[in-house]
């Protein structure tokens, strides 16, 4: 099997960036699990879905942060359902009950 670049991709809506997937991010990097976080990977110019595709596919596992701003996105549902066909292990994690 081929070992994968990163440890964990991160799904997300952009408004819970600064609430949640800093934090979330910061802690996994403390524990040295590399993360595809887009605010670390993308750069200007970058074709947003090809990077994407790029990350789920070599990432271990997909982390969703299902909040009330990912399931009023459209564009979420795509990497959602990308998880599933680069056959990623999906960690949901619901921080609405927090």
């Amino acid at each position: 099997m081929k070992k994968k670049k990163w440890d964990v991709f991160i799904s997300h809506a952009s408004e819970d960036k600064d609430d949640i997937v800093d934090k979330l991010v910061a802690l996994l990097e403390y524990f040295n699990i590399k993360t595809w976080y887009d605010r670390d990977i993308l750069s200007i110019g970058d074709n947003l879905s090809k990077s994407i595709d790029i990350g789920l596919s070599e990432s271990k596992y997909g982390v969703v942060i299902l909040s009330e701003n990912f399931i009023k996105k459209g564009w979420t549902e795509y990497e959602f359902r990308s998880l599933d066909l680069f056959d990623n292990h999906i960690k949901p994690l619901d921080f609405q009950s927090l």
